[in-house]
């Protein structure tokens, strides 16, 4: 399996997200009982921790009952309105590791969050998954880095930025996985992964000195292919 690192910076942004405070108790569904923490937890370790544990991306941990439950309200929000989990294609089941959440778990997560977060007994809770630090996807074939870091000042206008990332392969190879690693998780919004077989990139030179070339909207020539992207 072949994977790329790259470390980019594209635009810095800000999200917002509505927070329904949990109000009432709401009943549970008709012939069910009100899901606790063991019904929840299956859901978030599947669907959310992988980015929601500390060291990865996302700003809280969903890892313990009380991680969740001070984030009850936050997460019945977002996966109602389907911010979380991030998941931009029009899926019918077909792709492999989607993270969409069925009717049935949405309504588990927002009745969970509407009974006030129960804890039940954590007992019968799953086991707390592990995370290895780093590359998740395991010990990468290829890694691809910039030759050299790219310095930002603390304000300003977002930055789209290109860089030139040689393979220096002397055969072509299948390309079964990509996993992005940002240098800086706090500034990179989202990188692109075009590919160049014709080493136009290698051509653009930045006036400003600095590493890589500026470009909005693309990598500033028709590429002959791409391999996904982070946010």
């Amino acid at each position: 399996m072949t994977y790329a690192r790259v470390s980019i910076l594209a635009s810095l942004g800000v999200a917002a997200i509505a927070i329904a405070a949990p109000g009432r108790h709401a009943p549970p569904a008709h012939g069910r009982k009100a899901p606790t923490f063991a019904d929840v937890a299956p859901i978030l370790y599947a669907k959310c921790a992988g980015c929601h544990h500390p060291g990865e991306v996302a700003p809280f941990s969903l890892l313990t009952y009380q991680d969740a439950k001070q984030m009850a309200p936050t997460i019945a929000a977002a996966v109602g309105q389907k911010i979380m989990p991030p998941w931009q294609a029009v899926s019918h089941g077909e792709f492999t590791n989607e993270r969409t959440l069925t009717p049935d778990q949405i309504q588990t997560l927002q009745t969970w969050a509407k009974n006030g977060a129960p804890a039940g007994d954590l007992a019968k809770a799953p086991a707390v998954p592990e995370f290895t630090p780093g590359w998740q996807m395991g010990k990468p074939d290829f890694v691809g880095e910039p030759s050299k870091p790219y310095e930002i000042s603390a304000d300003g206008t977002d930055d789209y930025r290109c860089f030139v990332i040689p393979t220096n392969f002397d055969q072509d190879r299948y390309v079964t996985g990509v996993e992005v690693r940002p240098g800086n998780r706090r500034v990179v919004h989202h990188v692109l992964i075009y590919l160049d077989s014709n080493g136009l990139a290698r051509k653009k030179v930045s006036p400003d000195g600095k590493s890589g070339y500026e470009s909005f909207g693309g990598p500033g020539f028709v590429p002959t292919g791409a391999l996904g992207g982070w946010a």
